[in-house]
């Protein structure tokens, strides 16, 4: 992720299992233009039933596809 993430923090816990929780901005190849990012809150609003599960199934059944 070298390059991809720009960390602002790091909390780590160590109970029987190790967390590690980052905070930071993703800084993407591409920008997103705003036609996107409209088409895409467009795209929610006319489709409210879907679930965050089905949106995250739908994203990485595309990215395994690419």
């Amino acid at each position: 992720m070298t390059g991809k993430l720009k960390v602002d923090s790091i909390q780590m816990f160590r109970d029987a299992s190790l967390l590690v929780s980052l905070v930071g901005k993703y800084t993407s190849l591409n920008p997103l233009s705003e036609s996107n990012v409209d088409k895409l809150v467009s795209f929610l609003d006319d489709n409210s039933s879907l679930t965050l599960n089905e949106i995250m199934t739908a994203l990485k059944k595309k990215a395994d596809l690419s």
